[in-house]
């Protein structure tokens, strides 16, 4: 069965990167920059998982992370920044996301995580 795997950055290099890393013949991968269009992609396809950078142009990366959660609940996200997080978002990212993984990243994270997330080697 092939997963899907929603990529949700502002930044095309850090999207791509992470979409070149992970892509498989068991993992396809979509990418979108704006919050906006990745609510749009979960509301008519089904995602298996999510990364969601925090800081995104048209809405905070924690409230989609919620939008997510209620438009597809099986979907786990995985939560990616850079910036330093107040206790509130530290909160929110603990209640919502699968996990949180601080930007620069190692891709041996990333695919760690996608193994755990999945329970089965698909990388």
């Amino acid at each position: 069965m092939k997963r899907r795997v929603l990529i949700i950055d502002d930044e095309p290099l850090i999207r791509q990167s992470l979409a070149r890393a992970i892509r498989s013949e068991k993992i396809e991968v979509k990418e979108c920059g704006l919050g906006a269009d990745a609510l749009e992609e979960i509301g008519s396809t089904h995602y298996d998982l999510c990364f969601v950078d925090v800081n995104l142009p048209d809405m905070s990366g924690i409230e989609l992370m919620k939008k997510i959660k209620e438009l597809s609940p099986l979907t786990r996200v995985v939560v990616i920044t850079a910036c330093l997080l107040d206790n509130e978002a530290e909160n929110e990212i603990e209640r919502y996301s699968y996990t949180f993984i601080p930007k620069p990243f190692d891709i041996f994270q990333i695919r760690k995580v996608i193994r755990l997330a999945f329970g089965e080697n698909t990388i």
